[in-house]
């Protein structure tokens, strides 16, 4: 999107907000119908379409250029869990390919996207579990889980990517600390914690 703003469009202020408009129409297009397949069609599935069109995410004007990439991939992620809602309901071998499509061209602009699959089965797990059987929906799940391991497996192998490193169980303790002791525990008391109290945990 960057670069149809900056080289076809050489930077048009019309042109780029005109793209702009279209993801956010778009994306919220894909988000009524995605809790329509999944709840029921409902007139706030309306207000929470537009709030969504509307959000931060999407039309944060003054980085537009910077956030591009984000608000493409979550406007194609959300297409593939209205497409996969659609699947999971009708079984139409075309929502599947969309879905796929969808959480493809997510992932190429946004690394965040690899999240789609985890993101996909949890859909199913508490919205659609009846929908479908359950062994043709984890296989179904396959390709998408591919598409997120295929990714990193490219980006591994380039020169200008920093290897991952996969954290040890004290860093793994440690995360669940802080999680717990500035996340749940002030939320659970109504206070937040001083700075430095989390010291008295070890």
């Amino acid at each position: 999107i960057v670069w149809l703003a900056a080289e076809p469009f050489h930077a048009n202020y019309l042109a780029t907000v005109s793209m702009l408009a279209i993801a956010a129409g778009l994306g919220a297009y894909w988000m009524i119908r995605l809790l329509d397949v999944l709840l029921g069609p409902r007139p706030m599935h309306l207000v929470i379409g537009f709030l969504f069109g509307t959000s931060w995410v999407l039309l944060n004007a003054s980085q537009w250029f910077a956030a591009s990439a984000s608000t493409a991939s979550v406007v194609f992620a959300v297409g593939a869990f209205f497409a996969f809602s659609m699947w999971l309901t009708s079984g139409g071998r075309g929502y599947y390919l969309g879905a796929l499509v969808c959480a493809a061209v997510a992932v190429l602009f946004w690394e965040i996207a690899l999240a789609v699959p985890a993101l996909l089965a949890l859909m199913w797990l508490c919205f659609a579990k009846n929908r479908q059987p359950d062994r043709r929906v984890i296989l179904g799940l396959i390709p998408f889980a591919a598409i997120s391991l295929a990714y990193l497996a490219y980006v591994e192998t380039q020169p200008w990517h920093t290897a991952m490193s996969i954290p040890t169980a004290l860093q793994w303790i440690e995360l669940l600390r802080v999680m717990v002791g500035y996340g749940l525990l002030p939320s659970v008391t109504g206070s937040g914690l001083p700075n430095g109290a989390l010291g008295v945990w070890g």
